[in-house]
């Protein structure tokens, strides 16, 4: 698979898949792996960072696989990166993985992004960007275990479309073709 590295909102580098790119990215490089596990550990631009005491996290994106990225292990870093005072949630399907979110996110409107869900069964929709750590307390986040980013990749690897059947909001896993295509035209719910 190719993945591509270029700049977070937060000003850090980061790695996506190539098929999460879009005109408007700025791309640095490209690189191949196997998979995301083979990229872990891998990457300079990442290393460098993790070296200066910054943590690597997760940052998803309506409609867009899973990148990784980097940031320091305080509450404003996340906030820099979701772009609102970040609020977490714990899904007991992800095990020891927190995923922040933007506390006025829904209110304003965003683009829904993931389910949150607990033995398959959705009980909370995120919208707008999330970023998905290790343990949290009040002033710092950790950076997750290996195991858990990779789990937490694949969790969220593939975007969400959300749909209304009867009176419930539901979802379904697509493909990044088809992502692209709804995030062009700003749909992320289908009524």
């Amino acid at each position: 698979m190719k993945y591509i590295l270029k700049m977070m909102p937060n000003g850090m580098p980061g790695i996506i898949p190539d098929t999460s790119i879009y005109y408007w990215d700025v791309i640095y490089r490209t690189m191949d792996a196997p998979s995301f596990k083979d990229i872990l550990s891998t990457v300079p631009e990442i290393m460098k960072y993790r070296e200066q005491g910054m943590i690597r996290v997760l940052y998803i994106e309506p409609l867009k696989e899973p990148a990784l990225t980097v940031c320091s292990p305080d509450a404003g870093s996340i906030r820099s990166l979701i772009g609102d005072r970040p609020r977490h949630v714990v899904s007991p399907d992800l095990g020891n993985a927190v995923i922040h979110y933007g506390e006025n996110a829904k209110s304003t409107n965003l683009m829904l992004n993931r389910g949150v869900k607990c033995n398959g069964i959705t009980y909370d929709i995120l919208s707008g960007p999330i970023v998905i750590t290790g343990s949290v307390d009040k002033s710092s986040v950790a950076e997750l275990d290996e195991p858990s980013m990779i789990k937490a990749y694949e969790y969220f690897e593939r975007p969400e479309l959300f749909y209304y059947d009867r009176d419930h909001v539901k979802s379904v896993k697509c493909s990044q073709k088809a992502a692209s295509v709804m995030r062009e035209n700003n749909i992320s719910i289908i009524s």
